[in-house]
């Protein structure tokens, strides 16, 4: 069983891989014939640099602060340290993985390994940040889509994501649901894989069911919306180190889409179907494909490479290490 598992997984990985080839190479031979394009002119390194500090230090102190708030809504808490090291690790790994969010596994898989005790509520922590972050996202582009008064995507892609948005939300309220709990809650489970599995899902429940949202939802609400609005805004430096200046609200209404779009496991880390999002609608903006190609390639780098990087090399300096042992205690 195991091995039928792990085959197929390895396959998986292959496919996603080859298809995000495939579009890779569409797309440069469909935008950049020979002599007729450049990438990667960085015309105001100044921005660039700022980019990289705001995705090194701001987003990633507040995420490790955004993920202790959802720790604290399923009753749970932890270091802030130990957040911030093991979100930098889980960068580091994930890059690995064939989602373009797939560190979230890394740092659920982390956190439970440390605290064997809490085991469900590291996963109902970061499963509501996924799902509340993408409900937020879609509540962005929906806004500033209709703040702008120039169109700047098209019906198909945002109706697209809205599919995406509903599927999550019906998908959480399921797994959060009280009928969900007592029927996980009667059940027997017995030894082997699936058994164990039944029984996570089971303890996963139970902390999602557990939230008291009333309390805590204009607390945590503030926090991830700063959060996406600062990569978002990294977009928006990028671009201007590329010498395009473009409104930040233009920026605001499409980044959150893409985004969505991206977190749908097709190709491997969301390459591919990045570059073509970026390419289709900043072109629809007078953005030349060269432009728009190398700042999905950079918006990729600064965002997830440059952390993962520290979080490789604490990895490699500390591989054993991931935070104080000690708790601050149970909520």
């Amino acid at each position: 069983m195991k091995n039928i598992i792990v085959r197929t997984s390895f396959r998986s990985h292959l496919i996603r891989i080859g298809i995000s080839l495939g579009i890779l190479i569409l797309v440069l031979i469909r935008y950049y014939p020979a002599g007729k394009s450049s990438l990667f002119q960085v015309t105001s390194s100044r921005h660039l640099v700022l980019a990289i500090l705001v995705s090194l230090i701001l987003i990633q102190v507040l995420a490790a602060w955004r993920w202790r708030l959802f720790l604290l809504a399923v009753k749970s808490r932890e270091r802030f340290s130990n957040l911030l090291l093991i979100n930098l690790k889980s960068l580091f790994w994930g890059l690995f993985l064939p989602s373009a969010d797939g560190y979230a596994l890394i740092r659920i898989y982390l956190l439970e390994r440390k605290n064997p005790r809490e085991r469900g509520k590291a996963g109902g922590s970061v499963i509501t940040e996924k799902f509340l972050g993408a409900l937020i996202l879609g509540l962005l582009a929906l806004i500033f889509n209709l703040l702008n008064r120039r169109e700047l995507l098209s019906a198909y892609l945002l109706l697209f994501a809205a599919l995406i948005m509903i599927t999550g939300i019906i998908l959480w309220v399921f797994l959060g649901s009280r009928q969900l709990s007592v029927l996980l809650t009667k059940r027997k489970y017995k030894k082997g894989i699936l058994g164990a599995v039944l029984q996570y899902l089971n303890t996963l429940q139970q902390a999602l069911a557990g939230i008291k949202w009333v309390k805590i939802f204009w607390i945590i609400i503030p926090v991830v919306i700063t959060v996406q609005i600062f990569s978002i805004l990294c977009v928006a430096l990028i671009f201007a180190a590329l010498g395009v200046s473009l409104p930040l609200l233009y920026h605001l209404a499409i980044l959150p889409v893409i985004q969505i779009l991206t977190l749908i496991p097709i190709t491997f880390n969301g390459f591919g179907m990045r570059e073509g999002l970026f390419i289709q609608v900043y072109g629809g903006l007078g953005i030349s494909p060269g432009v728009s190609f190398s700042a999905s390639i950079i918006y990729f780098l600064v965002l997830a490479c440059v952390p993962a990087l520290i979080g490789g090399i604490i990895t490699i300096a500390l591989p054993g290490y991931h935070g104080e042992d000690d708790k601050e205690g149970s909520a």
